[in-house]
């Protein structure tokens, strides 16, 4: 009998021993658990902010493009203003020149000069 009881004690104490080991595995778990999802959260934080930090840029980005176009148009329609005929006209006529009348204009005689244009040759 007293064998038996015994091995009956013997196997609560080691039955409890193995909880205690059960219950320090449980923790570690959990811990390993936590740190987990504390790292996995800091990753997913740290695209985050980077990806907004990357859209503000792409957004300066294109604004800086908005206005640049818009620049681009505003020197566009200075250029197409300054290429009109009233506008070369008006800058003709100040720096002193005057319409061609027919008795104005002398034509060159060029002896011996084709008739039809000869293409460049390519060498």
């Amino acid at each position: 009998m007293d064998a038996i009881v015994k091995s009956n004690r013997q196997r609560r104490e080691e039955s409890k021993r193995l909880g205690q080991l059960t219950e320090a595995q449980a923790a570690l778990g959990w811990g390993i658990a936590l740190v987990l999802i504390a790292l996995l959260g800091t990753i997913y934080l740290r695209q985050t902010s980077q990806i907004a930090t990357i859209g503000r840029q792409v957004q300066l980005l294109q604004i800086d493009l908005d206005n640049v176009q818009r620049e681009n148009g505003v020197i566009e329609r200075k250029i197409a203003e300054g290429q009109s005929l009233d506008q070369l006209q008006d800058a003709a006529a100040r720096m002193g020149f005057v319409p061609a009348n027919a008795d104005d204009i002398e034509y060159l005689v060029i002896l011996d000069y084709p008739e039809t244009a000869v293409p460049p040759s390519v060498p």
